[in-house]
This record gives structure tokens, sequence and C-alpha cells, in this order.
């Protein structure tokens, strides 16, 4: 698994492209909470999934933590299950700034964290990107 996090509005969905698909023959599904589908779709027979807006899918479930852990831990199993296959996973990072007043709000933001510590520490790479620059946080470049 491949993790990307970063601001709103930073570029991550043009760097995933860019960096991945570009130049790739590759088949992949994208499923994107932002546009309605299900963090939980049926085993994509491509070669990479990628799932964009996990901390909407963790609003979504009312900021329940194991909902959304499970749900990763399908994708996570479906990616070791066949040689080849990458699970890209990205996050907008949500934990900067005001604390929220909000009960409700101030549960899914640090269950949201706690998600992405999980996240890198199942990843092979991650990345935080800013103003469409990627940096690596863990992992190594190609070799």
């Amino acid at each position: 698994m491949h993790f990307i996090t970063g601001g709103a509005f930073n570029g991550k969905r043009q760097w995933v492209k860019e960096t991945y698909l570009h130049e790739s023959q590759r088949e992949y599904v994208w499923a994107c909470a932002y546009d309605g589908d299900s963090l939980s779709c049926d085993d994509s027979s491509q070669d990479i999934m990628i799932l964009e807006g996990m901390e909407h899918w963790m609003k979504q479930c009312g900021g329940n933590y194991g909902a959304v852990l499970s749900s990763i831990e399908h994708w996570l199993e479906w990616e070791r299950n066949k040689e080849g296959r990458l699970l890209l996973i990205i996050g907008t990072d949500i934990s900067k700034g005001i604390v929220p007043v909000d009960e409700e709000d101030r549960r899914w933001r640090d269950e949201t964290g706690r998600l992405y510590q999980y996240m890198v520490k199942k990843s092979e790479k991650a990345y935080v990107l800013w103003f469409g620059i990627g940096n690596l946080l863990k992992g190594r470049e190609k070799e």
C-alpha cells in the first residue's frame, strides 16, 4: 500500500495520476468518497485500486475507526492476494487548524488522525503533498 496525504486542494489527485498512472499500461479502479463511491466496493480485478477521500468515508461512518479499518484491511488483503497489485490510499489532512468545538467533529478529526497513523505504519510508501510537490515520508524512491 502507498498512502498519500496533504492539505485540501494541494494536488494529491493530480500527483497520483502523474506519478502512478501517466505512462502506466496497468488497469486501475478509482473509488472516490467525494463522488459517492463506497469504500467497500466489489473486489477489483484490476492491478491498481485507488481509494480517495478517507476522511470523508470516516465522517460517513460517524468517526467509527473500526468500521473504516475493517474496509482498509479488506483492501490490504486484496493487494496481498495477487502479485503486482497496488493499493493507493489518498486522504486529506484534517488535523491542522482550530480544534472543532463540536464533540462529534473532534472525534471525527481524532479518529481520522488515528487511521492515518495506522495507514502510514502499514504502508510500503507514504507521501505528504503540499502545492503539488510530493515528499516521501516512508519508504524508498525507485531504485
